[in-house]
């Protein structure tokens, strides 16, 4: 949970380097919050656990993320 897998890294040949990975559905969190601009404690607390899960098990397999969403 919570860890994408990597497909590949390339660089296209007249472009920029890309990471491949598996399309995830769902929405952003800037999405739900144009649509709910003010969260409830519960979902407010719900978020914030499954964020630092997610850092979590990232530090577990030591891996650093510098753009968390």
């Amino acid at each position: 949970d919570y860890i994408v897998p990597i497909w590949a890294v390339c660089e296209a040949a007249d472009g920029p380097p890309y990471i491949a990975m598996p399309l995830l559905q769902g929405a952003t969190l800037h999405a739900r919050l144009k649509r709910e601009p003010v969260m409830g404690l519960g979902r407010l607390t719900k978020v914030a656990r499954e964020v630092a899960d997610g850092l979590a098990a990232a530090h577990e397999r030591s891996l650093i993320h510098r753009d968390i969403k």
